[in-house]
């Protein structure tokens, strides 16, 4: 009863929209001598009556239209051949009078005549523009004067083909039409309603990935994914992009945003939306995303991260102040501070202070597969390429700087990757990159002024 019940209203709908385009063409079935003008008005009338009964949910059911169609296209063959058939009986069919019996009044019924009019009677009928039957009634209801002997003529099989096709065609229709009527109450006992997992409040970081599944079951399960939030965040790209129910936040999130992912069939007005939080950028790191290219034109994005002071190196150690390092790199990790990249350059550097410039140069070798070690630890089963670079020891040497001063130079530096082209020389790029940002952060400028070039080296984690 419950699908019964559902398919009702579509049901009505299309019969309360044949009826009514049948209603507006009721007066060309009846008067076929309506100006052309008619014609067209209640021709228009009857396809908006019907548009405007019709399920919309039918719409792209490609068995239901031809159903329909065909039905309609077999009916008004009916109707032309019915039309066709007419107009022999007017040319040519007349009446006769007969009688039944003794005692019993003459009867009148219609007749065809032969196509073949004598010669007599088709000279009345040209000279006085007259019906067949008004050349006969003139002729005294003599057939033998009005028509040619032969009866049985190509025009009476005719009429008795058009008569027996426009019937047949009116059969033919209604059988379409409940075929359609039936293909109908199949789509809507087979509807199964639009169902998304996961359907629960998601939050994202920075990069973060969901997948989401739509399930239904229609004439055609065809989805459209969209997103809707704030125009002017969408205008600038920061709401991500969805694509065949896969969602991907933008790499940088500035502040906390909210947005919903919407799944929409493409035949049915029924949507489903999934609420999603956008977590900004954590707090204790600065993000700078540039693009870097390399000698011969290869290029690859960056998003250099460098974490806040309170976390930078201490002073002649190896250890992070205030945290611990692989805790910290698993926090990380956790806030998807590494989710949006496909490597991880981990820098390593030494301040000014110290006076032996082998050791520091250890130093910042030892501190670059430190900060990587924690890094690739955290990452775990993830497969995110780690790249310890040594960037050597500041070189404009200072003896009278306290640590605190020089704090700035023990910064914690990450380089996230992506997109990178194939063979891309990764240093190139990265110091082209540098060069880009070296006016929003001092420590990337100085990187480039005050740690030599010829310092800069990717050290093996295995060693």
């Amino acid at each position: 009863m419950e699908g019964l019940g559902s398919v009702l209203p579509g049901i009505l709908q299309i019969v309360s929209g044949v009826v009514s385009a049948l209603g507006a063409m009721l007066q060309l079935w009846r008067n076929h001598k309506l100006p052309i003008g008619h014609r067209i008005w209640v021709a228009l009338l009857a396809i908006i009556l019907t548009s405007t009964f019709w399920p919309h949910e039918l719409s792209p059911c490609p068995p239901s239209k031809s159903y329909l169609l065909a039905a309609l296209i077999v009916a008004l063959f009916g109707y032309l051949a019915h039309r066709a058939e007419e107009e022999i009986w007017e040319r040519h069919g007349y009446n006769q009078q007969r009688k039944t019996g003794t005692g019993v009044p003459e009867t009148t019924e219609q007749v065809l005549g032969g196509p073949v009019l004598t010669p007599r009677a088709k000279k009345l009928m040209l000279e006085n523009s007259w019906t067949a039957q008004r050349v006969f009634d003139s002729l005294h209801s003599d057939i033998k004067e009005t028509f040619e002997e032969d009866t049985w003529t190509r025009l009476v099989r005719q009429q008795r083909f058009l008569a027996a096709s426009s019937q047949l065609a009116y059969l033919i229709a209604l059988a379409l039409l409940l075929a359609f009527l039936c293909l109908l109450l199949g789509v809507r006992l087979m509807h199964r309603p639009l169902s998304v997992t996961p359907s629960t409040d998601i939050v994202l970081p920075g990069g973060g990935e969901k997948i989401f599944d739509a399930s239904l079951q229609e004439c055609d399960n065809t989805v459209v994914w969209t997103i809707h939030g704030s125009p002017a965040k969408k205008a600038k790209n920061a709401l991500g992009k969805v694509e065949d129910g896969f969602y991907s936040a933008p790499d940088l999130v500035e502040e906390d945003t909210e947005l919903y992912v919407v799944a929409t069939p493409v035949h049915r007005r029924e949507e489903k939306k999934i609420h999603i939080l956008l977590k900004a950028h954590v707090p204790y790191a600065k993000p700078l995303p540039a693009a870097g290219t390399d000698d011969e034109g290869k290029s690859a994005e960056f998003q250099v991260e460098i974490i806040d002071k309170q976390y930078a190196w201490i002073y002649e150690d190896y250890v992070l102040s205030g945290v611990d390092g692989a805790a910290f790199a698993k926090r990380m990790n956790a806030d998807g501070l590494f989710r949006p990249f496909d490597a991880i350059i981990c820098i390593g550097a030494a301040s000014r202070e110290y006076t032996k410039p082998k050791d520091e140069q250890d130093r910042a070798e030892r501190r670059a597969k430190l900060l990587a070690g924690w890094v690739r630890d955290a990452l775990g089963a993830r497969r995110v390429d780690v790249l310890a670079l040594k960037i050597g020891r500041y070189d404009a040497e200072r003896r009278d700087l306290t640590p605190e001063q020089t704090e700035g130079e023990r910064r914690v530096v990450l380089v996230g990757v992506k997109n990178a082209d194939p063979n891309v020389d990764l240093m190139a790029a990265l110091r082209d990159a540098f060069a880009k940002l070296r006016h929003r952060e001092p420590i990337l400028d100085d990187f480039l002024n005050h740690y030599p070039q010829e310092g800069w080296k990717f050290v093996d984690l295995r060693q």
